[in-house]
């Protein structure tokens, strides 16, 4: 997915965006920081942008905000801190190079004119449900419904269909 981005000019002013959506607990994350780790990139965890589980309704206005503010030199997003339930530090992302935008909703149809390349992760959703419960054993409830609103989201967008390369993540 590196050298398709790398092949394909920078749409989001100087810089490539990568988009890396899928369910939760598919393996966005890590494949973003795998990324991370083969090129310097920025990495925009979109789930940090959202203020709380009831949050990803706002995905548009907040991830617009930072896609925006790029195509006319450096974006800014602030962090919502989930655990203290508020609006904690801004963070600054350089308009060049590439930016990796990675979460539930990466792959918005509202910034696809700035996408280089969009990627879909999935796996299979019993592998899903054990990663999320070990990440929010005690929110199984918030889980469940975070799950249909990306569900819903996801045949709203089309995502899947759009994706420039799909990533088939399953645990052996």
């Amino acid at each position: 997915m590196l050298h398709h981005a790398l092949a394909r000019p920078a749409r989001l002013g100087h810089a490539r965006l990568i988009c890396v959506d899928g369910p939760s607990g598919s393996g966005k994350s890590t494949l973003a920081a795998a990324i991370a780790r083969r090129r310097a990139v920025h990495v925009v965890h979109v789930d940090e942008m959202f203020p709380g589980w009831d949050g990803m309704a706002l995905i548009e206005h907040r991830v617009g905000l930072l896609l925006r503010g790029l195509v006319r030199g450096d974006g800014w997003w602030r962090r919502w801190d989930w655990p203290g339930d508020a609006w904690a530090e801004w963070h600054r992302v350089p308009a060049a190079g590439l930016v990796v935008l990675e979460g539930v909703g990466a792959g918005h149809r509202s910034w696809a004119r700035w996408t280089t390349t969009l990627v879909w992760v999935e796996a299979p959703r019993a592998q899903r449900l054990v990663r999320g419960h070990e990440r929010n054993h005690d929110m199984d409830e918030q889980w469940r419904r975070w799950q249909a609103r990306e569900n819903a989201l996801f045949v709203a967008q089309h995502t899947r269909a759009r994706a420039d390369v799909v990533v088939p993540n399953r645990d052996n």
